[in-house]
């Protein structure tokens, strides 16, 4: 039944709908919480209102591992890899259907060149963010993800690799990842 209520939430565009049901399918209070302090996500975003039940049911498991409530950092780590696997599956669906897009585009298209620059040059680490890389969301919510910080922070040398980015795309970036705010 839930299923056939997703596949029709999902058929209509009722995000809020997909949303409704994937807290019904397995994720708690303290699990949306959680997602939404640790990630930023809420129920309502893409990546989580477009989850099969079967992986919101396996996020919930990896939010509620035994082991991990005594080492948050891990768990952290585990749900920041399974959200980055989902947002990739969901990619290449997307890619699939629509040839030359790598995901889907963001609600806003003044942010497209930004999500672009994030998609090609960043997600991996910071989509959802890692040990060492602040999520986007998070730097949303300081004064890091300003085009001067992007701009500084690029040039005195990317810790995981060395990159380049025009000036360009590093207002392009800013104005993207701000938007998450």
């Amino acid at each position: 039944m839930v299923r056939l209520k997703r596949s029709m939430a999902l058929a209509f565009g009722g995000t809020i709908m997909a949303a409704q049901i994937a807290l019904g399918a397995g994720l708690t209070d303290a699990d949306t919480k959680f997602l939404q302090s640790a990630f930023g996500p809420t129920v309502q975003d893409e990546i989580v209102a477009h989850m099969t039940a079967d992986e919101v049911n396996q996020l919930h498991e990896v939010m509620n591992q035994p082991f991990t409530s005594t080492q948050p950092e891990i768990r952290r780590a585990l749900v920041s890899d399974y959200l980055f696997a989902i947002h990739s599956r969901q990619c290449q669906a997307w890619a699939v259907v629509h040839s030359g897009e790598l995901c889907p585009p963001p609600a806003d298209p003044s942010v497209l060149p930004g999500k672009n620059v994030a998609d090609q040059q960043c997600n991996a680490c910071h989509l959802f963010g890692t040990s060492l890389a602040p999520a986007f969301r998070a730097l949303a919510r300081t004064d890091k993800a300003s085009e001067a910080r992007l701009a500084d922070a690029i040039r005195a040398g990317h810790e995981m690799s060395p990159m380049y980015l025009s000036p360009e795309q590093i207002k392009a970036l800013s104005l993207y990842i701000n938007s998450l705010k």
